[in-house]
């Protein structure tokens, strides 16, 4: 029932986006660059020549949606796989899904010991709630307030979230001497841990080619997220 009334919501908020919000025109906030163009001498006749200004010729159409769709798709990925940034952020990004699917997955087994199922459900949501909006939010700012000073912010962020981490998980699943305890640790991974994504999808919007923004998010997001699964999968069988 919970997750039958939760698609239900986002059905619901999907249907009012559509309606609501409209895609600005794409390019439109990205710096303009000045074009130069060639201007070819006048000759001896004098005479004026509009064509004699040197334009780019247009990129070729296709009149085929889905080849269209391929070929942006295509763009997409092969401009994340060679952008060094890219890469690397989407790696990182594979790893902390691995992460936090497998986590997400063992925490029900391991609080279920403690016999505090509804207790449980109740303070695993404001964990994830709280915690890792105000660990979005927070890593955000910080980016953006300490870039002009520091360049390699971002991903120092991650890597220090990502260390913060590794040490409240462990005080989380390596106790098991108290409930209230263990929860505190859980809240504390999401608020310390969980602002990762925010530094490392700027990375992405700022390093890859403008065109290729919308695809790059599809690519990074699918990926991780496949990655995220087969975790839980290895993981499990391990």
């Amino acid at each position: 029932m919970a997750y039958f009334i939760t698609g239900c919501i986002g059905i619901a908020f999907g249907i009012l986006c559509l309606i609501f919000i409209v895609d600005p025109i794409r390019g439109r906030f990205e710096p303009r660059k000045p074009q130069v163009l060639d201007v070819i001498p006048e000759e001896d006749d004098g005479e004026e020549d509009n064509d004699r200004l040197d334009y780019p010729a247009p990129p070729p159409t296709s009149s085929n949606c889905f080849v269209v769709l391929m070929k942006k798709y295509g763009g997409g990925f092969v401009e994340m796989a060679t952008n060094k940034t890219c890469l690397f952020v989407m790696l990182g990004g594979c790893a902390r899904f691995w992460q936090g699917y497998t986590i997400a997955f063992f925490t029900l087994e391991f609080f279920r010991d403690y016999e505090k199922e509804a207790t449980f459900g109740v303070l695993n949501s404001l964990a994830v709630l709280v915690g890792g909006f105000s660990s979005n939010i927070i890593a955000g700012l910080l980016s953006d307030k300490l870039e002009s000073r520091y360049h390699k912010i971002k991903p120092w962020i991650c890597v220090i979230q990502s260390l913060l981490g590794v040490i409240t998980n462990s005080l989380c699943y390596l106790t098991t001497f108290n409930f209230y305890f263990s929860m505190s640790m859980q809240f504390l991974t999401y608020l310390l841990a969980e602002g990762w994504m925010s530094p490392a999808v700027a990375m992405i919007q700022y390093t890859i080619d403008a065109k290729y923004k919308g695809v790059a998010m599809a690519v990074f997001l699918c990926t991780t997220t496949m990655f995220g699964s087969l975790g839980i999968f290895v993981v499990g069988k391990v």
